[in-house]
């Protein structure tokens, strides 16, 4: 445990086996261990997971990960009430393409999803990933798929599979109304229906080809246009509403929020940005919030035609309005702000804390970087704050 807890502190990789000394798992397990290497670890902030970043150079069947946090809870950690999460990912090599990959992973990624959605794992085994075009995936819906937010959440679940897991570059796209074998007959109806129909739409059209020329012509999106409306995100008449639309309402404080989903407005003063790129291109914003009560975090998604306007508006001590939902994050374990509606630029004035007592006397009870305690405080920072 002191090993683990003396790791927390550093972003340095290494060897799983050194990390986690000592740990006994079952034998082909065990021959895997030397090709692991832990990249972060992190305790959450209400002290209830352990957060293992773990990367690998071959791929790893899930129920092998399973057993190292099995193994870690219950042989470094003594059983005590943290539960331990593995995030991993790994280094293939130039053999793995994406089909290749999904066919040797396809157990281990349903064995995933039955644990964390049973409803997302039906879905999936009436799914096909199909493999047609070069750095595409196809995500071949059946028809009885559970609205838009589910087909959102899947499609989320398999980028991050390929993209993040695998180390792999594709673009995943969605395939709505999947037929089975025993819909032949009923396509091939509906398919001499398309062709009448085609042809019947081809006659009309023929017949308004003069109207068509004197109406004024209706010109698709370009690119521009579409950076354009991206670059409006971060533009508004009030030149303080950065993105969405203005804010109704007073601000929640951040010690009320519940651990439940839901909307909520917050106001705080961001003290640190987290920026992660993806395989696919995108970034990762993750911001620090606090209102000096309690902190809380917000997840935000930039392409590259934003991501200079995200960097220059999220940094260190600005403060922000925001409205959005609260939400559990599979993947980082804990509820943040996952889907951002609004947020506005605001002034935050803290005010400072003043000792007015006739008869001054300090009391301190508390940890320093010197101790065991995982604490982050220096003694020249908790002595010079006890003198102002």
């Amino acid at each position: 445990t002191r090993s683990v807890a003396g790791y927390m502190n550093t972003t340095k990789e290494r060897l799983f086996t050194e990390v986690f000394a000592g740990i006994e798992v079952s034998p082909d397990l065990s021959g895997l261990l030397s090709d692991m290497f832990v990249e972060r670890v992190i305790l959450n902030k209400s002290r209830q997971f352990l957060h293992v970043f773990l990367r690998c150079g071959h791929w790893v069947k899930k129920q092998f990960i399973y057993e190292l946090e099995d193994a870690i809870a219950k042989q470094i950690l003594d059983d005590c009430m943290l539960k331990v999460h593995i995030s991993e990912h790994f280094t293939l090599s130039s053999q793995y393409t994406p089909e290749k990959f999904y066919d040797v992973y396809k157990p281990s990624f349903l064995l995933e999803l039955k644990e964390k959605s049973p409803l997302l794992h039906q879905i999936m085994v009436h799914t096909q990933l199909l493999f047609d075009k070069e750095g595409v995936v196809t995500v071949a819906l059946p028809k009885t798929v559970v609205g838009d937010e589910r087909t959102a959440e899947l499609k989320e679940v398999i980028e991050r599979l390929f993209c993040e897991r695998a180390g792999l570059t594709v673009e995943v796209a969605l395939q709505t109304g999947n037929e089975t074998v025993h819909d032949l007959a009923a396509e091939e109806e509906r398919t001499r229906n398309t062709v009448a129909d085609i042809v019947a739409r081809a006659e009309k059209v023929r017949n308004a080809e003069q109207e068509k020329k004197e109406q004024p012509e209706t010109k698709l999106p370009t690119i521009e246009g579409k950076q354009v409306r991206r670059r409006q995100a971060f533009s508004s008449k009030d030149p303080d509403l950065i993105l969405g639309r203005p804010i109704e309402g007073e601000p929640t404080p951040m010690c009320e929020i519940p651990d439940e989903p839901g909307e909520v407005i917050i106001k705080g003063v961001v003290f640190a940005v987290d920026e992660r790129e993806t395989r696919s291109g995108k970034t990762i914003f993750t911001v620090s919030l606090t209102d000096y009560t309690d902190s809380l975090k917000m997840k935000l998604f930039a392409d590259a035609d934003s991501l200079s306007e995200y960097r220059a508006a999220f940094c260190k001590g600005a403060g922000f309005l925001v409205r959005g939902m609260m939400n559990y994050d599979a993947f980082d374990h804990e509820v943040l702000l996952r889907n951002v509606y609004s947020i506005k630029r605001v002034h935050i004035a803290r005010e400072k804390r003043m000792d007015t007592a006739a008869e001054k006397r300090i009391e301190l009870h508390c940890h320093t970087k010197m101790s065991d305690m995982d604490a982050v405080s220096s003694v020249t920072d908790i002595i010079r704050q006890a003198y102002e």
